[in-house]
C-alpha cells in the first residue's frame, strides 16, 4: 500500500471563481459547509494515497490535455451529503501530485454538468 495522504499534509486553494461559487450554494456560516469541505478534502486526499495520483477514482476523472506538465486537471463529481440523488456540485481541480497541493478552479450545480470544454476554459481563466 502506498502513502496516506491527510487533510493536512495538502495545501488547499481555492480560486476565486469557485470561491464565488460555492458561497452561492453555500454560506460559509452554513454549519453544514464546513463538514462538506472536510469530506471533500478527505476524498481527494484518497487520490493522492490510492494509486500515487495516477488512478481514476469513481469520482474523479482526469481532463486529458488540460493542465501543464507537473499537474493533473480533474473532474471531481461531488454528491455533498443532503444533496440527493440528482443533486450535488461538479468541480474542475487541479492537483499537483509531487507538492500535494490541489487548487479549485470552478463549480457547477448538477444540473449545469460541465463538459471536458467547459473544464478546460475554466482552467484558462
Amino acid at each position: 500500500m502506498g502513502e496516506v495522504v491527510t487533510r493536512g499534509d495538502v495545501t488547499w486553494i481555492v480560486r476565486k471563481r469557485a470561491r464565488d461559487e460555492i458561497q452561492a450554494i453555500w454560506t460559509t456560516g452554513d454549519a453544514t459547509y464546513n463538514d462538506n469541505k472536510i469530506a471533500l478534502q478527505e476524498m481527494l486526499c484518497a487520490y493522492f494515497s490510492e494509486g500515487g495520483c495516477i488512478s481514476k477514482q469513481t469520482n474523479i476523472s482526469p481532463i486529458k490535455g488540460a493542465a501543464e506538465s507537473k499537474s493533473k486537471a480533474l473532474k471531481v463529481r461531488w454528491g455533498y451529503p443532503g444533496s440527493g440523488k440528482s443533486g450535488g456540485l461538479r468541480l474542475a481541480v487541479v492537483v499537483y501530485c509531487e507538492e500535494k497541493r490541489v487548487e479549485v478552479v470552478a463549480c457547477w450545480m448538477r444540473k449545469e454538468d460541465p463538459t471536458d470544454d467547459d473544464i478546460i476554459a475554466a482552467l484558462d481563466g
